[in-house]
């Protein structure tokens, strides 16, 4: 692609495509068109640096973050929970793989992997009780600062309630290098049928951001 001109009205004009920018595209329809095993079955078969094995664990991941309330987690929990699985550095790739399904959250220092199909311009599509509760005490906790009172009776600050209420923002991960020296030879379990990926293999390998958490 060389570029493009901006007319009068301030578009943009694609005056040359190049087919191998299409790549990603093309690993996307293929990675969809895999079989698909449930994740609660058993995938041990499948061998551990193949596609079909990616898309398996993509569903694992899937399936753990959907059954969660927030739709999101810390993604330490998770990379434990692999350890445990033997699944630790399946599950790194995976999210560093499908950012198009796994959205990375470095907000307040902490990183968090949230399943974007559970949101909807930064809301929960699942409307839940205990949400709603914590975000009226998020913004109880506002309310007490902008009144002028962030210091409680021992003169120390709130803190903690002031947390982020945003679920749908990155910032900037540090440009670590990834690496991945486990050993995985087995699986135990497998997840959601057509589960969606809005990037592709190639994308990911440029997403120094998202390699920092890591």
């Amino acid at each position: 692609m060389s570029g493009g001109n901006r007319d009068e009205d301030g578009v943009l004009e694609l005056v040359c495509w190049s087919d191998e920018l299409a790549v990603s595209k093309k690993w996307e329809d293929e990675w969809q068109k895999l079989p698909y095993i449930s994740p609660y079955e058993d995938a041990s078969h499948l061998l551990p640096n193949n596609d079909e094995s990616d898309k398996w664990t993509v569903a694992v991941l899937h399936e753990l973050l959907h059954i969660l309330v927030p739709k999101k987690t810390e993604r330490d929990n998770l990379l434990l929970l692999g350890e445990y699985l033997v699944l630790r550095s399946r599950f790194k790739r995976a999210l560093l793989q499908h950012p198009g399904i796994f959205y990375m959250s470095a907000k307040i220092g902490t990183y968090t992997v949230v399943l974007k199909d559970g949101y909807k311009r930064g809301l929960l599509v699942e409307n839940n009780p205990w949400m709603q509760m914590r975000n009226w005490y998020i913004h109880l906790m506002n309310m007490v600062k902008e009144d002028g009172k962030p210091e409680d009776e021992s003169g120390e600050e709130y803190e903690g309630a002031l947390s982020d209420s945003s679920d749908a923002e990155v910032e900037d991960a540090s440009d670590d290098e990834y690496d991945d020296d486990e050993d995985e030879n087995k699986s135990q379990r497998g997840v959601p049928k057509n589960v969606t990926d809005n990037r592709g293999r190639k994308d990911w390998k440029m997403n120094s951001d998202v390699k920092g958490a890591f």
